[in-house]
């Protein structure tokens, strides 16, 4: 297995920081993307979140694992999703870093399909980059 993960402080107390991720189904809070991009079917593990892409692709998520400030998440169709994967798994959280400030760390585990292993390392990077770059904008109008 391949892995790619980011990291980032944020000048915001973990409860804050956390309060945008932690409804696995809600992504549009920190994405900026219209609510109806992501559906989901229950809150607590074993919640299916289904992601509908811009190019017409679809990413379907299970919740693996959730615990106070983090979540462990797999994608289940991978036969279907666009990525050159066919495994995958992740893990966001939150954790303290004093009392105003906390960091988040976003990463997964992957097997390579379709591209050589540094190929898809720099593009689940790429993906962590682009979606961390939404969470800081997100984070500074809080």
């Amino acid at each position: 297995m391949a892995t790619a993960s980011v990291q980032h402080e944020f000048d915001l107390p973990v409860d804050a920081l956390w309060d945008l991720f932690a409804t696995f189904g809600i992504m549009s809070k920190w994405t900026g993307l219209p609510p109806e991009t992501c559906v989901s079917d229950g809150e607590e593990v074993g919640a299916i979140r289904t992601l509908s892409l811009p190019n017409g692709g679809t990413i379907i998520d299970r919740l693996d694992a959730k615990s106070e400030y983090s979540y462990s998440y797999s994608i289940t169709n991978m036969e279907e999703a666009p990525l050159p994967f066919s495994s995958y798994k992740a893990t966001l959280a939150v954790q303290p870093l004093s009392d105003t400030r906390s960091r988040l760390d976003w990463g997964g585990e992957f097997t390579p399909d379709q591209m050589t292993e540094a190929e898809t390392v720099a593009f689940a990077q790429n993906m962590y980059q682009r979606g961390l770059d939404m969470m800081i904008r997100a984070a500074a109008n809080l």
